[in-house]
């Protein structure tokens, strides 16, 4: 139970927080972290103001002619807002980083929705002006976080120093900024030192060498200016870029696309290393190796009851094939495919070709006699009655939660429509239990010569639910789990997908 239990918090903290925050960071999606064809570079202060080293920093800005961006908490910002004034009074930008020092990983969606309000809320009444641009504390997310492109300009970095540390002073803060502050960067320093795992005197250190850098700066005749002016695509000198120069069209906005492009299929690929990772781990093995369309595991069933349309039940601790979508095979069908209605016809005869595969693999007479059925979760269950499963809704609580929003996230990445598509066709986005008992299995499927080469199936005690090892309902996402790309096929056009019926 307690591993069942811990593999449970594994799962909703990888779908909440850490797989958001390494494609976010890793490709960028609706953030900033700099520009190429931009003639200035963007100074960011994170976890002000501070009544200590705040002033001194905005000394040193006004010195230099630099204008910067400030990421300021919102607690702070009720204690100072005479720094907060001081900032847009200079010229400076007034972002959010929260109202205090807290991982959006590890609050609700709408604590930080709340902390957001509460800190724009103080800042607004200081300086009049609402901020919209936004960056949360580590650059860590989590998965609603997404939801927040619609009211804020997220912003990252594209060089750390790392000055939150004391140790090297200085000349290790130098050594991280020469050579990486270029025109285009987004530098991310501190201008405060008691948020978690900082030293106090550390901002002590950043100005010192940010007053080395400013100085080589104004020699290379390099500016600095706030993220927003970046965002504008302005010049240094101040004046605005052609229209063109900040949204391309033509062969530039194909350049744009084609990197969009580039993007969306790195996270692909990402994601097929994680389920490549996931099948070996888990001994999920396809039905039939030479043609990988559908996946299974066995284990140790432990969800909810399952009343199958044939009078069996499926019952917690019954032994239980559990199945998955191959989704390396799904890429390939989709570039193979010249239209939705092909992709579909593809998936039609994918699946009754590989259905009497899997059954000869649970059943044959090599196998455990105790199989009580197949099960999974899906978006996909339209038609699927055709095959003979039955489907089932899935009861409320934690775990259809975790799924729904596991499977929502991952649509939305790779999905060619991106998360607007989550706000359509909604009601055809909900997961569902697709289950078939073992004897219904047999009696369709039985006429069919079983395939036990392509089995590779695990004997009983060789079961890793059955030895000890890890216990629990499964991915997120079950049959045709995370991606759940078939469901989702149908919205990249306007008609809709044929049931399999």
């Amino acid at each position: 139970m307690f591993e069942q239990v811990l593999w449970m918090v594994l799962l909703f903290c990888t779908a909440y927080t850490l797989l958001p925050t390494v494609l976010i960071r890793r490709f960028g999606f609706g953030v900033y972290r700099g520009r190429n064809d931009c003639r200035s570079a963007a100074l960011t202060f994170d976890d002000g103001p501070d009544p200590r080293y705040t002033p001194r920093l905005l000394d040193l800005l006004a010195a230099s002619g630099a204008r910067a961006t400030f990421f300021v908490l919102g607690a702070k910002a009720e204690h100072h807002p005479e720094l907060i004034r001081r900032m847009h009074e200079e010229g400076h930008l007034v972002g959010l980083h929260n109202y205090k020092h807290h991982s959006n990983g590890l609050m609700t969606p709408w604590k930080v929705r709340r902390s957001l309000r509460q800190s724009a809320d103080i800042i607004e009444r200081i300086i009049g002006t609402r901020p919209v641009h936004y960056r949360p504390p580590w650059g860590v997310f989590n998965v609603f976080d997404l939801l927040l492109i619609r009211r804020f300009r997220i912003v990252l970095w594209s060089t750390a120093a790392c000055d939150w540390r004391s140790s090297g002073g200085k000349e290790k803060i130098l050594l991280r900024l020469r050579g990486r502050i270029r025109s285009g960067a987004v530098i991310l320093l501190h201008d405060s030192g008691d948020t978690l795992g900082a030293n106090r005197e550390a901002p002590a250190h950043m100005l010192e060498a940010l007053a080395e850098i400013l100085a080589e700066a104004r020699r290379s005749g390099l500016c600095f200016e706030r993220v927003d002016e970046q965002l504008r695509g302005r010049r240094a000198d101040g004046a605005a870029l052609p229209e063109a120069a900040v949204q391309p069209s033509g062969p530039a906005g194909c350049r744009a696309g084609i990197h969009r492009s580039r993007r969306r299929s790195g996270a692909v690929a990402l994601w097929m290393r994680w389920e490549r990772m996931f099948h070996r781990l888990y001994r999920v093995r396809p039905a039939d190796p030479h043609h990988r369309f559908l996946h299974y595991r066995l284990l140790t069933y432990r969800g909810q009851e399952l009343p199958l349309g044939d009078g069996e039940r499926i019952r917690p601790g019954d032994l239980v094939a559990e199945l998955h979508l191959g989704n390396e095979w799904l890429c390939e069908a989709c570039a193979r495919s010249g239209s939705v209605m092909q992709l579909a016809v593809h998936m039609i005869r994918s699946m009754e070709s590989t259905m009497p595969v899997l059954a000869g693999c649970l059943l044959g007479e090599d196998t455990p006699a105790r199989i009580k059925g197949v099960y999974g979760i899906s978006m996909i269950h339209r038609g699927t009655e055709r095959f003979g499963f039955t489907v089932l809704p899935l009861k409320n609580g934690l775990w259809r939660w975790v799924t729904t929003r596991y499977l929502h996230v991952l649509m939305g990445m790779l999905h060619p429509g991106g998360f607007r598509r989550l706000h359509t066709n909604k009601a055809q986005l909900e997961p569902r239990i697709i289950a078939m008992s073992a004897v219904h299995m047999r009696q369709r499927y039985a006429s069919v010569t079983p395939v036990k080469q392509a089995c590779g199936l695990l004997p009983p005690e060789a079961d890793p639910s059955d030895d000890g090892g890890p216990r629990y309902e499964g991915k997120p996402g079950g049959m045709m789990t995370a991606e759940d790309d078939f469901a989702y096929i149908p919205e990249w056009s306007d008609a809709p997908l044929p049931p399999l019926t």
